[in-house]
């Protein structure tokens, strides 16, 4: 009875405010039938989703989480008719053997009052009668209760141990940080080498815009789970007969099919005068509807008419999808009571033209706004009336529900953290080499400990704990742990490292939270109550998303103008005709003898040092009146090539290219490929080369192959001299050879190797941090030292 109550109690205060707080088929759901396999099909069981996709390869971190989370499935989607078979068929089963007689009967006696067990042999799990019968259980929740707790328990995992790990680990593991893009909401919760990257300005820069029509309208309406689809279209226009699309963010749509809706749209009066419609189908793929011929094509953004499209962006593209839609478009952006502000952000931005022409609005449900009312009035003292909410009210929310999801990550960013410097210092002793008593020791710090009994990791004493305490009491259990006497010589040194932890973490935890007294389960069972198991589909969903933002690790952003390439002129043999070794403004790029010399006289710089053709984009250096300064105030990244190549000598044109020139010339290669261009030479093929990782974009006749291109020796100390640029110290063994070659070139043309040295620590290092501090033992050094 005892740990009945206690479970209860958990259940009750803990569990149930974070999964009722929870979206259908937006945070969680039923494990997609689709993704079943012959060998594991758990089909009744409840997983986390991420944006509206299920996270196949997640699971809820606690077990009760996963218990209540397939109960709220199942209320939302019946499932009764699937479980009530498997349960006919076991009972049939029994009945045959003539074992357990009586729990048949007592069993069919509660799944179908009055009726005889004759009916269990008369009908088999696909008559009709069953579905009769399933459909009356669906209205009984203690039948229904009965049949998850037959067939969906079972399927729920619950795994004494098992491995865990997480992000602040990355320092450790990898000798070399390469960047990161997408827009940080969440930085003061990551590990430190995030935060040392420029962060972008979308969210001051979205709020100003937002700003900019504070009138915006911020519908109530009022839905149930059974409208039409129609119906439900028309609460979201109706109000505003300047609402063309719509950007589902709270999934509001989640139960209905996305060609329904997009047809709905299109077939609203606000949208009388458009004929197509784009949205994403089942397999995510993105199509057109037609409302004039009734056709449904695949998206061709070139062949659409954007003054006559509009557009349906249903929960799980509200992030990273780039459509384009008429360029005076106003959508109308439904959010939920659990809708951050970075969401809405998101949403936002998949109207391109958001800082020109193109607005929004917003809508939430009735009972989402009593929500939104509540947290307004505890947080703010905000008093709502009903149906009415003001732009600034609707981002104070969503502001608060932002706030309080982070609360929730800074707890466990800092716990994170401190168990990540331990192990920082712990593998730094072994070397790569680890014998099993002192494994036996550390091997807790990558394991979580799941009890089997419920019971026992939940319904614990909790009391509030400030900040402070919290740390301390944190610190403390790490340096009381067993693990700690392999390092004994160090424990003065982490000890004062983890308090560095401690004090940066006061800057971003809450003042006051609640942790349990009990210490019979592990600290990351109890801090990962909530779902956090989304990892995998996240970065899966990213990955498939366009770059938001590139961010590059810059010390502060430069405004300059960017300088077009006319791919007509471009690619025309004439285009290069007169070029001489003064930077020419009416070409897109100079070659890179031609630099300015100002800081770089000083250092004996001598432009001989680069090929007579080494060329690099104006876009890739801070742009002056008198031409372009080398490593002005910032520097971007240097990894891409633009190549133009004759077929018989090899390359004639080596061009390095901002990643925005990528995109531009990527695009007229793409075009290409389709519709060759008129504007090669004979023989010649253009395409763009990264130096980390090859041939990226190419022209249709290309054939070319990494190997092909770096037989080519011009080619490689091009390539080579790219590399010098960017700052880059790792070099394989043919590349350092290479190396060596070039500096016995310069020396013999009378350019000492260590006037090189001096340009590229003073120089071309000067605003990159990563590679001045790890120069020294480069390969790069070596090279240097030699001569």
């Amino acid at each position: 009875m005892r740990n009945f109550v206690s479970a209860l109690y958990d259940l009750l205060h803990n569990i149930l405010p974070i999964v009722l707080d929870k979206i259908y088929k937006v945070h969680y759901g039923l494990f997609p039938k689709e993704k079943c396999t012959q060998e594991y099909c758990p089909e009744f069981m409840a997983i986390p989703y991420h944006g509206g996709a299920a996270a196949v390869e997640s699971r809820f971190s606690n077990d009760f989480e996963a218990l209540s989370y397939g109960i709220q499935s199942h209320l939302e989607e019946p499932q009764v008719l699937p479980l009530l078979k498997k349960e006919w068929r076991q009972l049939r089963e029994i009945m045959s053997s003539q074992k357990n007689r009586q729990y048949v009967n007592r069993t069919f006696a509660f799944l179908v009052p009055g009726a005889s067990t004759k009916l269990l042999e008369r009908e088999d799990e696909n008559s009709d009668k069953l579905k009769e019968l399933a459909n009356s259980i669906a209205k009984d929740y203690r039948r229904h209760l009965y049949l998850l707790r037959q067939w969906m328990v079972p399927q729920i995992p619950v795994y004494p141990m098992q491995l865990s790990t997480n992000s602040h680990i990355y320092p450790t593991l990898f000798y070399r940080i390469q960047g990161m893009s997408g827009t940080l909401w969440n930085v003061e919760t990551m590990p430190h080498f995030y935060r040392d990257i420029k962060n972008s300005d979308t969210l001051e820069r979205t709020i100003s815009l937002l700003w900019e029509h504070r009138d915006v309208s911020v519908n109530v309406v009022s839905n149930e789970p059974r409208d039409s689809v129609a119906s439900i279209v028309a609460s979201l226009l109706d109000k505003d007969e300047a609402i063309t699309a719509i950007i589902d963010q709270g999934g509001l749509f989640k139960n209905h099919r996305n060609l329904d809706v997009a047809q709905a749209l299109l077939a609203h009066p606000n949208t009388k005068n458009f004929e197509n419609v784009i949205y994403y189908d089942e397999s995510q793929k993105i199509k057109v509807y037609n409302k004039v011929n009734h056709e449904i094509k695949d998206y061709n953004e070139n062949l659409l008419d954007k003054q006559v499209t509009t557009a349906f962006w249903d929960v799980r593209h509200t992030t990273g999808s780039n459509l384009r839609v008429f360029n005076k478009t106003k959508a109308v952006v439904f959010i939920n009571k659990a809708t951050i502000l970075r969401d809405v952000l998101q949403a936002v931005w998949r109207l391109r033209g958001l800082d020109i022409l193109q607005t929004v609005g917003f809508a939430i449900n009735k009972s989402d706004f009593a929500v939104a009312q509540s947290v307004l009035k505890g947080s703010f003292g905000n008093t709502i009336e009903m149906n009415t909410l003001k732009l600034q009210e609707l981002l104070q929310f969503v502001i608060a529900n932002e706030v309080n999801t982070l609360g929730k990550q800074g707890i466990r960013s800092f716990v994170y953290a401190i168990k990540t410097k331990a192990i920082e210092y712990l593998l730094g002793l072994f070397d790569g080499k680890l014998d099993r008593f002192s494994f036996a020791k550390i091997k807790k710090l990558f394991i979580n400990k799941r009890l089997v009994k419920l019971y026992e990791a939940i319904g614990q004493p909790t009391k509030s704990i400030s900040a402070k305490d919290f740390v301390t009491l944190e610190i403390s259990k790490i340096m009381k742990e067993e693990y700690i006497d392999i390092i004994a010589d160090k424990i003065g040194k982490m000890h004062q490292d983890l308090k560095v932890l401690g004090d940066a973490a006061l800057s971003y935890l809450r003042k006051e939270f609640l942790v349990t007294l009990s210490e019979q389960f592990d600290r990351e069972g109890e801090l990962q109550v909530d779902v956090e198991a989304e990892t995998h589909q996240e970065l899966r969903e990213e990955a498939q998303a366009e770059q938001e933002v590139t961010i590059q690790n810059v010390h502060r952003i430069v405004d300059e103008r960017r300088v077009k390439w006319d791919e007509d002129k471009f690619f025309k043999n004439e285009y290069f005709k007169g070029l001489n070794l003064k930077p020419n403004r009416d070409l897109p790029f100079f070659l890179m003898r031609s630099f300015p010399q100002k800081e770089l006289t000083a250092l004996g710089f001598n432009p001989k040092i680069f090929e007579w053709d080494l060329k690099a984009s104006y876009n890739l250096f801070h742009i002056e009146v008198t031409g372009a300064a080398f490593s002005a105030d910032y520097e971007k990244e240097i990894g891409d090539v633009l190549v133009i190549w004759d077929q018989r000598t090899g390359p004639t044109e080596f061009i390095l290219i901002d990643r925005d020139e990528t995109l531009e010339l990527g695009n007229f290669l793409i075009k290409d490929l389709e519709n060759p261009s008129p504007l090669f030479a004979p023989s010649t093929v253009a395409f763009i080369y990264n130096v980390g990782s090859g041939i990226i974009r190419q022209n249709k006749e290309c054939h070319l192959t990494d190997a092909d291109v770096l037989a080519n020796p011009h080619f490689r100390r091009l390539r080579l001299q790219a590399k010098f640029l960017g700052g880059d110290l790792f070099y394989d063994e043919e590349e350092l050879r290479e190396l060596e070659a070039w500096m016995k070139d310069l020396k013999r043309e009378g350019i000492e190797p260590h006037k090189v040295k001096e340009i590229f620590l003073k120089v071309i290092l000067k605003n990159r941090d990563y590679s001045q501090k790890n120069f020294v033992g480069s390969e790069l050094e070596s090279v240097f030292d030699e001569f």
